[in-house]
């Protein structure tokens, strides 16, 4: 729990979100906010990868929270989902119920 409160803490913004534009090349995710539960209230956030451990956001539709680091311009987040449970309490809601996981639409090829 300790964990979940320090991360919520140090996070720049959390939101649920739907990605809009996944990420190709160096261009980072563009997510439409559909709830932001920290950080600035705008409707869209980019969303991009520094390394392996953060999260590639590269299927259009994919519905999901995002804990976000960096910004204003763009965002980071990682692919660490441990402490979901708790970061939830923390947040006062539960994802499986608000905004439940759901998978997009794998890039074309």
């Amino acid at each position: 729990m300790r964990r979940a409160q320090d991360v919520v803490a140090q996070a720049t913004a959390i939101i649920d979100g739907v990605v809009i534009q996944p990420m190709q090349g160096d261009r980072p995710a563009v997510v439409r906010a559909e709830r932001v539960l920290k950080g600035p209230h705008v409707a869209t956030f980019n969303v991009g990868e520094r390394t392996s451990c953060d999260l590639a956001l590269t299927q259009e539709g994919e519905h999901l929270r995002l804990v976000l680091f960096g910004g204003p311009d763009v965002y980071f987040t990682n692919l660490d989902y441990s402490n979901a449970l708790y970061e939830d309490r923390v947040l006062g809601s539960d994802r499986r119920k608000v905004w439940p996981y759901r998978q997009g639409f794998p890039p074309a090829r």
